[in-house]
């Protein structure tokens, strides 16, 4: 998803931050358009130092355990928003109610997809403005191997059973 979202993102003009711990994920967003990469302990003050000490309009939270809270929610501007696509069942996921209501920030829970946007995505494919990333095709009598390897993490971007 979140490599998805940084063409998506660039596509619209948006200037693009992509933290992740995996030096993979970094090296792959940087060639998709990313701006710039960061690891999660740097990202508070970089993201601070890259936006004039004003802080990101949105953070797009697509990972949803409580370890990214610590970057992303101080990397905010005043009234920032921090869109949550991802979650980890049965994972806490703490908020400084406090710290919400003194910056203004807006929390938004993003589920599912609207036909709309699944056909605009469908569009943009067609006409080459984003690149689908699938980086490992399985056939389908593999399939627990392609979970194995999505449980593992072995795997960036999109993994495809073929029939």
């Amino acid at each position: 998803l979140g490599i998805h979202a940084v063409q998506i993102a660039r596509l619209y003009g948006a200037k693009v931050f992509v933290v992740d711990m995996d030096p993979r994920a970094l090296d792959l967003a940087k060639k998709l358009g990313a701006d710039e990469t960061l690891e999660p302990v740097e990202a508070p003050e970089a993201l601070r130092e890259l936006t004039k000490g004003i802080g990101v309009d949105v953070v797009l939270e697509i990972v949803g355990i409580p370890e990214t809270l610590n970057w992303s929610l101080p990397s905010l501007k005043r009234g920032g928003r921090l869109i949550l696509v991802g979650y980890a069942p049965g994972r806490p996921f703490p908020l400084d109610i406090m710290a919400m209501h003194f910056h203004e920030w807006e929390i938004i829970g993003s589920r599912f997809v609207t036909k709309p946007e699944l056909m605009e995505a469908i569009n943009l494919i067609e006409e080459g403005k984003i690149k689908p990333v699938v980086t490992k095709t399985f056939p389908f009598e593999q399939a627990n191997e392609a979970l194995e390897a999505l449980r593992n993490k072995a795997t960036l971007g999109r993994i495809v059973l073929t029939f």
